[in-house]
């Protein structure tokens, strides 16, 4: 359940004393006043804040998250080798990227890696992350995080006819600090185009790949 708090507050000419606000919630608390002040207010401003009880947050907060879907014209084994190689993830960034491996067989599932890229006021921002799904020509999923939060990347083929779709999915999965805040606002404004020129460069690398 919803809870409304009201607090009046005098407007600024009013605000010369040493208590910058006063509630004005009774007559009496108004007499007082105006034999404090010699410019008494003539209307009070009403402020409401709405507290959230936590379990409603819960119920009501979303993760933040994105996804673009390409049609790629090409058949899934000929996309799946640029995908599940995170060695190949620089050639379709739009931005600097690059990755290494810490620990197990590149791109396998429990494979622990380090990358370094860019985000928003960070040109050089790390991360860890892990494979946690590997399904030749269908799906590949790992996860990462930083000191801001933990996020998940998806990427699934769909064949159609000829061609394929592929979609590359994002989650905010948790955020801390900052971030938790920021990211629902930066990531629509900046995530979401960074993602499409993804794709679109992975179109075109295999297309050009595929013809040639």
């Amino acid at each position: 359940m919803r809870r409304a708090f009201i607090a009046k507050l005098p407007p600024r000419s009013f605000q010369q004393g040493p208590t910058a606000v006063t509630a004005c919630r009774s007559n009496r608390l108004r007499r007082k006043a105006e034999s404090r002040w010699l410019s008494p207010p003539s209307v009070c401003i009403h402020i409401v804040v709405w507290f959230v009880p936590s379990e409603e947050r819960g119920k009501e907060g979303r993760m933040t998250s994105g996804e673009v879907t390409v049609t790629i014209d090409a058949p899934p084994e000929r996309i799946w080798p640029w995908v599940a190689d995170l060695g190949k993830h620089a050639a379709w960034s739009p931005k600097p990227y690059s990755v290494e491996w810490i620990e197990g067989e590149p791109n396998a599932v429990g494979s622990r890696y380090r990358s370094l890229g860019e985000i928003p006021n960070d040109k050089n921002h790390v991360n860890e992350g892990e494979i946690v799904e590997n399904h030749p020509n269908d799906r590949f999923v790992l996860h990462a995080h930083d000191k801001e939060g933990d996020y998940a990347n998806t990427f699934t083929l769909k064949p159609a006819g000829s061609s394929t779709e592929v979609t590359i999915r994002l989650e905010f999965v948790k955020m801390r600090g900052m971030a938790a805040l920021m990211v629902p606002f930066i990531f629509p404004l900046v995530g979401k185009k960074d993602m499409r020129a993804r794709m679109a460069m992975l179109k075109q690398k295999v297309e050009a790949a595929s013809s040639g």
